[in-house]
């Protein structure tokens, strides 16, 4: 997936309803550059980086905002730490638990079974909204490659 450009994610916040604020374009531009994040992550980006000024706790609000609004998507990671995905479309995730790295893996077919499966089935008391698979594994190698 191709990161949603700065001009696309102006338009999209204003059809959302929500300002343009350099904030908001500094962690848009810090998650196109890491497309998988933790807000701490986003903060040591932006700070290395320099330029616009952002606490730790605007960054969580921001990132938590567009997961919210469908922007972006909340990735639940090993341990208590949460990530954000620059892409919101359905997706399998392939996540290093040693080293925090998550990969897309683009399985349409297997997407859709689940889907498929689950769209009409019901649980007492709850409704499935949808389906989050995170593969969880270890490097076999130097470098973690989607192959």
């Amino acid at each position: 997936m191709t990161p949603v450009s700065v001009e696309k994610f102006k338009a999209l916040l204003k059809r959302k309803g929500m300002k343009v604020t350099p904030q908001r374009l500094a962690v848009h531009e810090a998650m196109m550059y890491l497309c998988h994040a933790s807000a701490d992550m986003v903060c040591k980006y932006l700070a290395d980086k320099g330029g616009t000024r952002i606490t730790p706790a605007s960054v969580y609000n921001t990132l938590t905002l567009m997961a919210r609004t469908g922007i972006y998507h909340q990735v639940p990671g090993c341990g208590s730490r949460m990530y954000f995905d620059i892409d919101a479309e359905s997706h399998v995730h392939l996540h290093s638990a040693a080293t925090g790295e998550f990969l897309d893996i683009n399985d349409d077919e297997l997407c859709d079974w689940l889907n498929d499966r689950f769209r009409h089935r019901r649980f007492r008391g709850y409704k499935v909204d949808s389906i989050e698979v995170t593969l969880v594994a270890h490097q076999t190698r130097k470098t973690f490659q989607n192959k």
